[in-house]
């Protein structure tokens, strides 16, 4: 039998944005109240703080959370390293998505747009300073494809970064054909 998660012995009433699982297996749910960490034996609150996304990091072994204005990276054990944009106008409010795209490099989708994560300086850039033509609005939702290059879905249309070029290209509805 599953145990439930009853805070203050109340019934859960949470929203629940998604899940993530790490390499050991411990599964991840981000919530308008923080993050649920599961070991199949309990549910425990690991982060009070509101995130829309969790992902497991295979370069640092830990789990990526996204907060207001920025980052937490979450150990196994629970501890939490943040790194948050000290301007306030790149990660405007809460990153919906990641996507790591070598060692040092996370790109971080918005609802307002798109910026890249360096983890050596721990600093955070508009994309747009990096490339001549990519997206300006928000990135909903990023994956990485078979060939390593990224797509990209949100407010701003469909685009695909290509690995090999190192460009962007909008794929607007007159890209496709039926």
């Amino acid at each position: 039998k599953l145990p439930t998660f009853q805070p203050n012995g109340k019934p859960e009433t949470e929203f629940y944005y998604g899940a993530s699982s790490d390499a050991s297996g411990n599964l991840y749910f981000p919530t308008q109240n923080g993050i649920l960490k599961y070991d199949y034996h309990h549910f425990k609150r690991i982060d009070q703080e509101l995130s829309i996304i969790t992902q497991y990091d295979p370069y640092t072994n830990t789990t990526l959370a996204g907060q207001e204005n920025g980052l937490a990276f979450i150990s196994i054990d629970g501890q939490k390293k943040v790194y948050k944009d000290a301007s306030k106008n790149l990660i405007i409010t809460r990153p919906t998505c990641f996507e790591f795209k070598n060692e040092s490099e996370i790109w971080v989708g918005s609802w307002e747009n798109l910026v890249v994560f360096d983890r050596k300086s721990g600093t955070f850039s508009d994309i747009n300073r990096l490339f001549n033509q990519a997206p300006e609005d928000g990135v909903i939702s990023m994956d990485k494809d078979a060939k390593g290059n990224v797509w990209l879905g949100g407010t701003d249309g469909l685009w695909y970064f290509n690995q090999k070029t190192n460009q962007f290209t909008n794929l607007n509805s007159d890209t496709f054909q039926t």
